[in-house]
């Protein structure tokens, strides 16, 4: 789901949107994005920010996880960041890498973008 279960366009996960997910979706798994700060939600450990590469168990609890962003992050990490879901082992992977955000800045003032969404590129905000 890009946003939330309830509005998949538009609506920003948080903890209250989480456990209402948690409280209303069957799946034992919700995956998001949207806000560009990645967070893990479970009712025994609420929310919890993910920093950096971090191995997340999906089992016993239901959990709510929201990726970190692949070019526009929001959590003070500059790097990309993006997320892998297992099956066979039951685990959620978020991995941060290093891109050239220069380049993508230059092309960003190219095409005449807001100068706060291409200076947010350096700083991860």
């Amino acid at each position: 789901v890009h946003a939330s279960p309830f509005d998949p366009l538009l609506q920003k996960m948080d903890p209250e949107i989480a456990q209402k997910t948690l409280d209303s979706v069957a799946e034992q798994v919700t995956v998001t994005g949207h806000i560009h700060q990645p967070f893990s939600y479970t009712k025994k450990d609420g929310w919890k920010k993910i920093e950096g590469d971090k191995t997340i168990k999906l089992i016993p609890e239901k959990i709510v996880i929201t990726l970190p962003s692949v070019g526009k992050p929001k959590d003070s990490d500059k790097r990309a960041g993006y997320g892998i879901l297992d099956f066979q082992r039951k685990e959620f992977y978020t991995r941060r890498l290093n891109y050239d955000y220069e380049t993508t800045q230059k092309k960003m003032r190219e095409q005449k973008l807001p100068e706060e969404e291409i200076t947010g590129l350096a700083t991860g905000e």
